[in-house]
């Protein structure tokens, strides 16, 4: 009656779990603040996946003012399925992340990038909006000097609208 009642159970979870099937390709306008799709961006999900790039606005750092912070990211969704509520699991790189200076106000090196790690839940309303919140950590990807500033919480609320 055991094994019966276990195959039953597997054979329930294996028929009503999504399958990459079900999934559509969507392109995605995402605003917000994010460090995986930025203050706006484009997100292209396809099935589990979906790959993001973004701009996080300009630095404000000594005589290179005006250099683009730009991101490029990656996401993986438990659910892949339009109408569904999930969590995900995210990573990104963030181009020109900070610049670092001295008390005397001499930069100390001119920028560097960042490795950001975030994990949320998405919650879908009608197929065509999203709405994204997480939080991670990331790190200043450099060289050889360590700063005991350089890993630091980060969070994530961005509204998502489908476009395709």
């Amino acid at each position: 009656m055991k094994t019966i009642i276990g195959v039953m159970g597997v054979c329930w979870i294996l028929v009503n779990v999504p399958s990459q099937v079900e999934a559509q390709d969507h392109i995605r306008l995402r605003l917000g603040a994010s460090p995986i799709s930025g203050f706006y961006g484009l997100e292209y999900q396809r099935n589990n996946t979906a790959l993001d790039l973004g701009y996080f606005g300009s630095d404000n750092f000594g005589s290179d003012k005006g250099r683009p912070r730009i991101t490029i990211g990656a996401r993986y969704f438990l659910d892949p399925t339009d109408e569904a509520n999930g969590e995900y699991a995210g990573m990104s790189f963030l181009l020109n992340y900070r610049g670092r200076w001295e008390d005397d106000r001499k930069l100390i090196y001119d920028f560097t990038n960042g490795l950001f790690l975030i994990a949320g839940y998405r919650w879908t309303f009608g197929g065509r909006f999203d709405l994204t919140l997480g939080g991670g950590c990331g790190v200043e990807l450099q060289g050889a000097k360590y700063y005991d500033d350089s890993l630091q919480g980060t969070g994530e609320l961005t509204l998502g609208i489908a476009i395709k």
